[in-house]
């Protein structure tokens, strides 16, 4: 008997903790113009860099203050693709680089009309990432 009585009083507050916090799920494209500066005093005067694209996907968990003040955090992970050419002395280079990384920002969210049926909101915070895995493909 007490552990029906243990297991529907753990059911009843899981179901209040879970009404508290909003779960969901993100996903996007990615696009990138990689910078070619920091070389020092390399000069590649033929360096030509085109823009990348990836995908990204992860889990948001927002914890409600108010009506219109909330706290987001998400974990996502996150791809990106680069490409450069260059020539040098009398061979064409193709460097191909995929970047593999784990964001974790928490954002501070306003929205500005919570009754609203379109929702508008400001959101501003750090920013965590961690790049997870870079391959170089020449």
């Amino acid at each position: 008997m007490k552990k029906y009585i243990v297991a529907a009083s753990l059911f009843f507050a899981l179901n209040q903790a879970q009404a508290q916090f909003e779960i969901g799920v993100k996903g996007g494209f990615n696009g990138s113009k990689p910078s070619v500066d920091g070389f020092g005093d390399t000069t590649i005067s033929n360096l030509s860099v085109k823009s990348g694209s990836g995908s990204q996907f992860g889990l948001t968990f927002a914890y409600p203050v108010n009506k219109q003040f909330a706290i987001q955090a998400e974990v996502l992970y996150s791809f990106l693709n680069a490409r450069a050419t260059t020539s040098v002395l009398i061979a064409d280079v193709d460097v191909k680089v995929k970047t593999q990384y784990l964001h974790a920002p928490v954002f501070f969210k306003y929205t500005l009309r919570p009754e609203a049926a379109l929702q508008p909101y400001f959101a501003a915070g750090p920013h965590f990432s961690y790049i997870n895995k870079g391959i170089g493909d020449v």
